[in-house]
């Protein structure tokens, strides 16, 4: 998550340093099975913590202030939501709880398209950076494990390619692995 969360900040500092780019960023984070239950209820798990840590660091390494005391959080019918406004953009965590919603990577795809499409775009709640209502035609998901490292120029190539044509559905980028080993070698 910390390599996800590095490459989300250079593209959200890219954007605001490059103002003739036309687009709006949002960036959700979702987190299965985020809390342990007490004596005393629940409290945000330990990787839920450490992310919340790493995310700290990576603020402060960057110039944001102590946003993280700054979230907003929300009591949601899926567990909790936090969002943090950093950079110029939003950053929204979305923490499942496993007594209130299924568990698993496919139920979190089904929960994200189905908030993401249906109530971020469909229920007209995604605005540009102007306050207007953001356009259903030209609003588009970037959907990566948290393991992916990338570079602006990678969105930037992603993002002209969906451009270039309204009968695109979906693109897909080569995700080339790093480090060295028979895994990376298969």
């Amino acid at each position: 998550m910390e390599t996800l969360t590095k490459s989300l900040i250079w593209l959200i500092k890219h954007r605001k340093s490059h103002p003739k780019k036309d687009f709006d960023l949002e960036t959700h984070l979702f987190f299965d099975d985020s809390f342990d239950r007490t004596t005393f209820g629940k409290e945000t798990n330990k990787w839920v913590n450490q992310y919340l840590r790493i995310l700290q660091r990576l603020f402060v390494e960057n110039g944001e202030e102590n946003v993280r005391n700054q979230g907003r959080i929300s009591e949601t019918p899926y567990g909790e939501r936090m969002v943090f406004r950093a950079f110029g953009a939003d950053l929204t965590i979305h923490l499942k709880d496993s007594e209130k919603i299924k568990r698993g990577k496919r139920w979190s795809q089904v929960m994200y398209m189905n908030y993401l499409c249906n109530w971020k775009i469909g229920q007209e709640q995604m605005k540009d950076s102007n306050g207007r209502r953001a356009d259903e035609k030209n609003s588009f998901i970037l959907a990566l494990d948290g393991d992916v490292d990338f570079q602006p120029k990678d969105f930037d190539l992603v993002l002209s390619r969906m451009l270039k044509s309204s009968k695109i559905g979906a693109c897909c980028n080569q995700i080339q692995p790093n480090g060295t080993g028979p895994l990376v070698w298969f």
